[in-house]
């Protein structure tokens, strides 16, 4: 049993490494449009961004759920992400109308 938790624990070291090589390479890419370490470092970029808009629009539109849950439209105000234009555009959607 010790050989196989070995061998087990040595695979897991490996991929472990590869995953830590792969991410020190693609943060290190050169600026080199046709290299696939740039491309591969643009994707992750992307993907990091989409990533960040789409907490930001979530959490604008939570906090306007609760904003109509509780008929204030100033709370939390303050935690609304306004670097994401989407987030603000959700909030202003939410906000009521007067006739």
């Amino acid at each position: 049993m010790s050989f196989i938790g070995s061998v087990f624990k040595l695979g897991v070291a490996a991929v472990a490494a590869a995953g830590v090589t792969a991410w020190v390479s693609a943060k290190t890419a050169p600026n080199d449009p046709d290299s696939v370490r740039f491309k591969i470092k643009s994707y992750l970029d992307d993907a990091t961004a989409a990533g960040e808009e789409a907490k930001a629009v979530k959490e604008a539109e939570l906090i306007a759920r609760f904003q109509g849950n509780v008929n204030d439209y100033n709370a939390l105000r303050t935690e609304i992400n306004h670097a994401v234009p989407a987030a603000d555009e959700l909030i202003a959607r939410s906000l009521p109308t007067k006739p």
